[in-house]
């Protein structure tokens, strides 16, 4: 699979360096969203919706980006959890050992956008 990727920074970076106002933030949570929903289209489960796997170009561009842990909607992506790991942005059912869905991606974005 191939998804263009041009960024200058990722979303972590972008948002401790500067304050965003509402248009801003509102038009990077759209493209968030677009990008999420061409994974979808493609059949696969990003499963790793963090602020580190968002880059942004300087005009504010969105790509996704690290699909090492994507699977096809379905699939279990088997993190490991031993009480340690604190994926905060990742959705439950996948810190059990559950199916990827479209709605684990959704959980990451609403996480993301908070």
């Amino acid at each position: 699979m191939l998804i263009s990727c041009a960024g200058a920074s990722t979303l972590e970076q972008a948002l401790r360096g500067q304050r965003w106002n509402e248009a801003k933030a509102v038009d990077v949570a759209v493209q968030l969203c677009r990008r999420v929903d061409e994974i979808h289209a493609k059949g696969l489960i990003h499963n790793d919706l963090k602020a580190d796997n968002v880059m942004l170009d300087k005009a504010l561009g969105v790509s996704v980006i690290d699909f090492g842990t994507a699977t096809p909607e379905g699939g279990v992506v088997g993190y490991q959890t031993d009480g340690t790991f604190r994926g905060e942005w990742l959705a439950p059912e996948l810190l059990i050992g559950g199916a990827s869905t479209r709605a684990s991606d959704a959980y990451s974005v609403g996480f993301l956008l908070r």
